[in-house]
């Protein structure tokens, strides 16, 4: 029987570079000609005359201190500027600039309905809370009533106007004095679903987004706002690998490569092969669909996707996002036939030891090792955390 699979995005978290898998402790000697030809991934190994240093991962960030790194599609009006605002857009950039010292200021003048303010993170990030900081002294004041919305940045099927849907976090703020307030973020109503280390709970406490806006639900005398921050969740290494677009538009990237069961019908394709779309940090326009299969073996007839990041990290931490039908938020209207179920995930891993059995040309000549299988009933978020260890390449299948 034929299924149709849909999926948006992956995601690799919490990171630490690693040497490689299984070396036991010796010294390494480099002499000056070895460095000079040493073709390191820029900005992941930093060679300098004192020695070498490794990026290091913390578990959270904040996803607004770094969005001039990147760019996501434009939905109409959402996405042309990082930050827009219909009431004094001259000082709109204030609020991500990293200083509390600055402040945007709508327009006293305005009527209340365009005291708003939005800010695209310029990619679909994986976030716990989000903060608004208010200045508070003479002439510029905490905004007592107002609301926070945010979007992961999907159209609105329909309409004349491209568009996207917001949610609101939590309840309308009134009467506020505080200079600080957060807002939690929560993905809630996941239906269930088994597997070895995945997260059963139906609220997760993070969710995806890219826009978040920011409305006054009243007038305020003085009303200011000095900044919006984002803590993301751990490390995104999907967005640092070397797929073709990265490497065609000159992108920063950290080397490997990616490649899925699409390549058995397209060989060669390059992006074509659906593995860009896999990547990309957007949840906007740019899927992927495959037909395949439930006869015989995944290899010949399943769906599946191979990341090679180009090093081996130390992982514990691994976020997944298809489109199941009937399900997911993100519903692509004039595409619904083709949304899969998903009712079964295998999740494999290696850290890039060889292995005779495999196939070269579909997962690679490496040695796998099943770290998860997962019978889903319509769950459409999965979060696995398991204990550290060494990965350079991840498989799923269906």
């Amino acid at each position: 029987m034929a299924t149709s699979a849909r999926l948006r995005r992956l995601i690799a978290l919490s990171a630490t570079l690693v040497a490689g898998s299984g070396l036991e402790a010796q010294n390494i000697v480099f002499d000056g000609s070895d460095f000079a030809a040493w073709d390191h991934p820029q900005g992941l190994v930093n060679v300098s005359a004192a020695g070498v240093t490794v990026k290091r991962f913390g578990k959270s960030f904040n996803a607004v201190a770094d969005i001039d790194g990147h760019s996501s599609v434009v939905i109409g009006d959402y996405g042309r500027r990082t930050v827009r605002s219909p009431s004094n857009q001259a000082q709109a950039g204030r609020i991500r600039d990293q200083d509390q010292q600055t402040w945007w200021q709508p327009n006293a003048d305005d009527p209340v309905q365009l005291w708003w303010i939005e800010l695209d993170l310029g990619r679909a990030v994986v976030a716990d809370k989000i903060r608004v900081i208010f200045p508070d002294e003479e002439g510029a004041r905490p905004f007592e009533f107002f609301s926070i919305f945010t979007s992961p940045g999907i159209p609105v099927f329909g309409g004349l106007a491209k568009r996207i849907g917001y949610t609101r976090l939590g309840r309308p703020v009134n009467n506020n004095k505080d200079q600080v307030v957060e807002f939690d973020l929560k993905s809630t109503g996941l239906e269930s679903a088994t597997g070895a280390h995945l997260d059963t709970n139906s609220t997760m406490a993070f969710d995806i987004i890219r826009f978040i806006r920011f409305e006054a639900a009243g007038a305020t005398a003085e009303a200011a706002l000095a900044e919006i921050e984002v803590d993301g969740v751990g490390f995104n290494l999907s967005g640092m690998v070397a797929t073709p677009t990265r490497v065609e538009e000159g992108e920063p990237h950290w080397g490997g490569t990616t490649w899925t069961s699409k390549d058995r019908d397209c060989e060669g394709c390059g992006k074509g092969s659906g593995a860009d779309e896999m990547l990309d940090e957007d949840v906007g326009y740019r899927t992927w669909t495959i037909e395949a299969s439930d006869k015989g073996n995944w290899r010949d007839s399943g769906v599946w996707q191979v990341i090679d990041f180009g090093s081996v990290f130390r992982l514990d931490r691994v976020i997944y996002y298809p489109v199941v039908s009937g399900r997911s938020p993100i519903l692509y209207g004039f595409e619904r036939d083709k949304q899969g179920g998903w009712s079964n995930i295998d999740l494999l891993v290696s850290d890039g030891t060889p292995s005779n059995s495999s196939d070269p040309v579909v997962e690679g000549p490496y040695h796998y090792e099943l770290l998860s299988d997962v019978e889903n009933q319509s769950r459409y978020l999965f979060d696995w955390n398991f204990e550290p260890l060494d990965m350079r390449l991840l498989l799923w299948r269906v």
